[in-house]
């Protein structure tokens, strides 16, 4: 009988030719981060970010290799994300609606933060990673 699993506990190329992937979500997150077999590539995806993440490698032990450590890391790389938003917002994310505004113009409403200094510093976090700078406010609803 053919082995499924490896002894770390990834699919084998066995099993990724049969069309099994290896799957990971983190939490109660629908989106996955994605390692399986296509053609003669190995690809890892990863719906959890913008932009989405769609990584080849080559169809040899080097290729697996690369791919099983580029899984592992956007594994890795989620749940530390996912720490960080529950650590700053909790698990509750149905707190009153707080509208944010850029520059004075509105722009965007929320209700994923607790008060307006943590949908500020949110905000502002997100604008830093695109490199934007713009006076940010925010408001009870």
């Amino acid at each position: 009988m053919p082995k499924f699993h490896t002894t770390r506990g990834f699919l084998t190329k066995y099993a990724h030719t049969c069309g099994y992937l290896d799957t990971a979500t983190v939490g109660n997150d629908d989106r996955a981060i994605i390692m399986g077999h296509e053609g003669a590539v190995y690809f890892v995806q990863c719906h959890c970010i913008t932009p989405r993440i769609w990584d080849t490698f080559d169809d040899d032990s080097a290729g697996r290799k690369a791919a099983h450590k580029r899984f592992m890391q956007l594994v890795r790389e989620h749940k530390a994300t996912r720490k960080w938003c529950d650590s700053a917002y909790g698990d509750k994310r149905d707190y009153p609606k707080i509208a944010l505004f850029a520059d004075g113009q509105y722009f965007a409403s929320t209700t994923w933060s607790r008060t307006c200094r943590d949908a500020i510093r949110h905000a502002q976090l997100i604008d830093k990673s695109r490199n934007v700078s713009r006076r940010i406010t925010a408001g009870r609803v």
